[in-house]
């Protein structure tokens, strides 16, 4: 075995990795239980091949690089068990969502009292009386958190928003399907 890793060391090496790279890349391949690649995951632990709904979509079409790839897996793997996984829906983000926006948003849409702009200095330790205590701002996630809760209609807009993008990125990626079979057809 030493003589075996140690011919790779210094293949490796003369490709231009040091000795130091080479021993721990080895030592990553030899500890990882979890082999992962593109849409496709090998689960030596669970003796599992993970693949996304979309990979398997792919995979579905035998003239696919998705298919050539699952099969070759299959083949290097016959005792495990396919599973199609699916991913965890992500939260908005909120992108632009900045302190300066909610400022802007809050003038527009504050009551006649300012008291909603009094909240957000408040909160963000830039009314005079904060100043003048040298209180410190909450942090972003409560201010945010915050903002969201008074005005429910960013929120809204962005839950709509998100939906009408999935539309989207589904039609994008059918017309992308069908243009593939088609090709593997002509």
């Amino acid at each position: 075995m030493t003589g075996i890793r140690e011919l790779v060391v210094s293949l490796n090496h003369s490709k231009g990795a040091t000795p130091k790279q080479n021993d721990r890349r080895h030592d990553l391949r030899k500890d990882e239980e979890v082999m992962i690649m593109k849409n496709l995951n090998i689960n030596r632990k669970n003796g599992t091949i993970e693949m996304s709904k979309k990979f398997a979509a792919a995979a579905s079409n035998p003239f696919s690089d998705e298919y050539a790839q699952l099969q070759s897996v299959r083949r290097d793997y016959p005792k495990f068990k396919i599973v199609t996984i699916s991913q965890k829906a992500a939260k908005p983000d909120f992108k632009g969502l900045t302190y300066d926006y909610m400022r802007k948003y809050i003038v527009k849409h504050d009551d006649a009292d300012k008291s909603i702009m009094a909240e957000f200095e408040m909160l963000t330790a830039t009314s005079e009386e904060a100043t003048e205590l040298l209180m410190e701002a909450a942090s972003y996630h409560e201010v945010k958190t915050w903002f969201l809760d008074t005005f429910p209609e960013i929120q809204a807009f962005h839950e709509k928003r998100e939906k009408l993008l999935e539309k989207v990125a589904a039609k994008a990626e059918a017309e992308a399907q069908a243009k593939a079979l088609a090709k593997a057809s002509a």
